[in-house]
């Protein structure tokens, strides 16, 4: 979390913090083992959005009291696109083993959560087309810090040299 700091820094007074009753709200309603560090990321920058170059990432805060309905929506919206469960590649919360959304960008692509075993990844995917996700072998800190760094591999955003620009975090009350 340190290195995220480091290259973004997050806002004096956070959105929508709640408190960490919200957190056990969180764990109580999603049947889902989040990571400690979306808790952390939650308490330093709250909800907002992380402003790359002209592209934008809008990260949820899991202590917002908004995205535990934010969970709930998009999977029932996204369990009715596309192949039936049995044919994807992947299922969405609430479906068994389902993926967990935790950030949105501007085009409205879905970034989320996925536990196996013991470890999350993040995995990205356009809206709907599960057989174009890309699992990103890191953890949820990992991934913003390779994000902003520009790291991933593959590279998330389209673009070569972030390093002209400015990279800030707005907080945007989207959930």
């Amino acid at each position: 979390m340190q290195k995220l700091q480091e290259l973004l820094t997050p806002p004096t007074r956070p959105l929508r913090c709640g408190t960490l009753k919200n957190w056990r709200v969180l764990h109580e309603k999603i049947d889902f083992q989040f990571p400690d560090d979306f808790l952390e990321y939650g308490k330093l920058y709250g909800t907002g959005l992380i402003n790359i170059s002209k592209y934008g990432l809008k990260v949820a805060n899991p202590l917002d009291p908004n995205y535990v309905k934010w969970i709930l929506s998009r999977g029932k919206s996204l369990s009715t696109i596309g192949d039936p469960p049995e044919l994807r590649s992947f299922n969405y919360y609430p479906e068994p083993g389902g993926l967990v959304p935790f950030a949105e960008n501007m085009s409205g692509e879905l970034i989320f959560l996925q536990r196996r075993r013991t470890a999350v990844k993040v995995v990205s995917m356009p809206l709907g087309e599960p057989d174009r996700a890309t699992v990103y072998p890191c953890s949820f800190t990992e991934f913003l810090v390779k994000l902003i760094t520009q790291k991933l591999d593959p590279p998330y955003f389209p673009v070569q040299h972030l390093d002209d620009f400015e990279i800030t975090f707005e907080k945007l009350d989207w959930l």
